[in-house]
């Protein structure tokens, strides 16, 4: 089990995007997550993803369980890592 850390970036893990995708009508293998609240072994978190328009969405408050969540690479999910940037990332750094 690894340790979730908040406001820090995540992706679904490939073998639950389908579920995600249908559970929460969000595009779960181009999404990052982020997660802002911890219940024990599962987490509130904001899902923030860009369309094909370049439009940025967010859902917010939506429940992950830790397993279902992997850290991202900055230099292989290197898209998703700049999602997250651009609103977690300043203040994280403070």
């Amino acid at each position: 089990m690894s340790d979730i850390i908040l406001r820090k970036p995540y992706k679904i893990l490939e073998y639950r995007h389908e579920r995600y995708a249908a559970h929460y009508n969000i595009p779960s293998a181009s999404c990052v997550v982020i997660p802002v609240k911890s219940f024990g072994d599962d987490f509130s978190c904001d899902v923030r993803w860009q369309d094909e328009l370049g439009e940025q969405h967010i859902k917010e408050n939506l429940f992950f369980h830790r397993e279902n969540l992997a850290p991202i690479d900055p230099m292989m999910n290197y898209n998703l890592y700049e999602i997250w940037n651009a609103y977690y990332g300043k203040a994280s750094a403070l």
